[in-house]
């Protein structure tokens, strides 16, 4: 039984893991049976891991069609985009500032990317929370959006500045002066999201 649910967690790590990447563009189909051969598994721990990436959103199951890459469209980026922001303010609001030293502004793990500096300072949020929904809730969004983040340095010069500007007001510790920083984040991204859903749809206009 333990051999079983460690090869399940297995088999849904790597399938999550490849959903996270953008390795399927939006609407595109997940074979069960391709990654039944690839992962050399059975089918019945990859149709659990696609049921429960369905249940968390990270993939679309349509009726007697299979499993699929969730579509994005503008509204709904938005919409996810509001909803991660109050979960971030909420967050904020009742924990005490996570120590800036563990979300260091340039890591050679990250290579230097600010953007990924962010997301890890969302996820030390999300960790550091005392309420086990409320983390649970802020990961999700940030694994549903980890496709997006992959892009926006693309699809804006400017992307980079913005995240290292966010991430200097979140080292000087300062909660309000973070807040304003953050509003000024979530706004400019808000006015990239129809390029961003553009590139997400239509992935060889990159090329």
């Amino acid at each position: 039984m333990l051999e079983r649910h460690s090869r399940s967690a297995h088999v849904y790590e790597a399938i999550k893991a490849e959903v996270r990447s953008g390795a399927y563009p939006p609407g595109y189909p997940i074979s069960a049976a391709t990654l039944s051969r690839r992962l050399s598994t059975s089918i019945i721990p990859i149709r659990e891991a696609l049921n429960r990436l369905t249940g968390e959103r990270l993939v679309e199951a349509r009726d007697h069609n299979g499993f699929f890459a969730p579509r994005i469209s503008e509204m709904g980026l938005r919409d996810l985009y509001h909803s991660q922001m109050a979960l971030i303010l909420c967050a904020l609001d009742h924990l005490a500032m996570p120590d800036p030293k563990y979300v260091e502004l340039f890591d050679a793990s990250a290579h230097g990317a600010p953007w990924a500096a962010v997301e890890r300072l969302f996820n030390a949020l999300a960790d550091a929370s005392t309420s086990g929904e409320l983390s649970w809730v802020l990961h999700n969004a940030l694994d549903r959006l980890h496709p997006v983040y992959l892009l926006k340095q693309e699809v804006a010069a400017d992307w980079e500045l913005e995240c290292i500007r966010l991430l200097a007001h979140w080292q000087r510790g300062n909660r309000a002066e973070f807040k304003e920083a953050l509003t000024a984040y979530h706004a400019r991204r808000l006015e990239l999201v129809p390029a961003l859903v553009e590139r997400l749809n239509h992935p060889t206009l990159a090329h």
